[in-house]
């Protein structure tokens, strides 16, 4: 273990010249000032010399206060960071806060939505009364899922920081900590139309403008507050019915990392996204999959109109189980009874099977069982293990309406007899996040 460093110059000048030599915005200069008060308050009690047992201590008396795990992690990076500067200036050999395994912050992914909060909150957002104030706060909140932007990138952005490049729609930003708008995140469809139809409604293109302006009597139309964007993400989620502890504005942006990792992104694009200063904390949003997946970012949860990734999946899938589409005997649908899904989900099944799509009977256990979001593709797997075991297809109940763009055989309201060897089982994920399972009984 190294050894005790014995300081030349008492903790407040060291402090004083790393806050004069700290090279980011005014704010962030602040903060630091702050985290590192209850340092110096601890260094009144203790001898000069400088230690791993010292930060220990340290730690234990932070831990015995009655503070956020997120608090202790920031007065802890605050102490890292300035005994960093130290090592870099020649004051001190190595830090000692570096050493100790157990600095990082606390594993936040406790306090990201769920895949049922998230649906209900996009679902909230879809039925919030079209008055101005809610159409900014719908783009807020789209904005935030998408990117990943922090509070206060979006507080600093302005109109004009709107771009178009290479046929894309881009965003420039101020990362936390600088003075400079010199990164960007790419608009994709969602947030685009939803900022547009904001900036429509409130009829002002200043390039200098205030992206997100503030409707209050005191403030109108200058730039919001972090204050006011907590109360806004706040009330979203208490529209939605999410009153979970641990749910904050900051969850937006791990939902937006989970996204990222859904589509395929990998942790250095990630960390790009959500401006982590280190990779390891962007790894815990990649998921590993053993199962065909597939990709492609339309909308969190509405699928692709044209429906090619889901075609894409089923012929991949098919292909992977070396059969032929008009081998498949029964498909055990997505089936989530909504306009979009089970559109394009028959859609999908008329490009893989051509005329064969009219002939080949599909239903929806989730008319039976409703939707289990994460559990549903566990529970169709083990109904189409059932299926070919009793050799009787599940019927789609409450099937009363045709809708002329469903017009396949849906199975309805009746359990069909039938020979059945190899069943088809689709599932589909937020952001064309896709998956197709093929069972076959023991003859196939």
């Amino acid at each position: 273990m190294p050894g005790t460093i014995f300081l030349t110059k008492p903790w407040d000048t060291i402090i004083a010249e790393f806050l004069a030599n700290h090279t980011g915005a005014p704010k962030t200069r602040s903060t630091y000032e702050r985290a590192l008060r209850p340092w110096l308050d601890f260094l009144k009690k203790e001898d000069k010399g400088l230690d791993i047992p010292l930060i220990s201590r340290y730690k234990r008396l932070l831990d015995g206060r009655e503070l956020s795990g997120h608090t202790v992690a920031a007065y802890i990076t605050a102490v890292r960071t300035l005994l960093d500067w130290m090592v870099k200036t020649g004051q001190i050999e190595y830090n000692p806060a570096k050493e100790i395994s157990k600095l990082k912050r606390p594993d936040s992914s406790r306090d990201a939505l769920t895949e049922q909060e998230l649906v209900k909150l996009l679902v909230a957002l879809e039925h919030l009364e079209p008055t101005p104030e809610n159409i900014r706060n719908k783009a807020i909140l789209f904005l935030m899922l998408y990117t990943g932007l922090r509070e206060i990138s979006i507080i600093n952005a302005d109109i004009g920081d709107i771009k178009s490049k290479a046929g894309k729609y881009i965003l420039f930003y101020r990362p936390k900590g600088t003075t400079f708008k010199d990164k960007f995140v790419v608009l994709e469809t969602p947030p685009y139309e939803a900022i547009n139809k904001y900036l429509d409604q409130r009829g002002q293109y200043d390039a200098k403008t205030p992206l997100f302006a503030s409707y209050s009597h005191r403030n109108s139309s200058g730039r919001l507050t972090t204050r006011t964007i907590h109360r806004i993400i706040a009330g979203c989620y208490k529209r939605a019915g999410i009153r979970r502890p641990g749910i904050q504005p900051h969850s937006l942006r791990h939902c937006a990392g989970t996204f990222a990792a859904m589509r395929g992104g990998d942790p250095r694009q990630i960390k790009d996204m959500l401006g982590h200063s280190k990779v390891e904390t962007s790894m815990g949003y990649t998921h590993s999959q053993d199962r065909v997946t597939n990709s492609g970012a339309h909308h969190m949860v509405i699928p692709k109109p044209d429906a090619e990734d889901i075609a894409r999946v089923m012929v991949q899938t098919i292909e992977d189980a070396g059969l032929k589409p008009e081998q498949i005997d029964y498909i055990n649908a997505h089936g989530t009874s909504t306009d979009q899904n089970d559109r394009a989900e028959t859609k999908a099944i008329k490009q893989v099977f051509k005329d064969y799509a009219y002939k080949l009977p599909i239903s929806s256990t989730k008319s039976m069982t409703g939707h289990s979001i994460g559990a549903a593709g566990a529970i169709e797997a083990a109904v189409s293990c059932l299926t070919i075991k009793h050799q009787i297809i599940p019927p789609t109940i409450n099937y009363e309406e045709k809708d002329p763009d469903c017009d396949l055989d849906y199975v309805p309201n009746k359990a069909r007899k039938t020979k059945i060897q190899n069943v088809l089982s689709n599932s589909f994920g937020f952001g064309s996040n896709n998956a197709c399972l093929m069972f076959r009984g023991h003859n196939g």
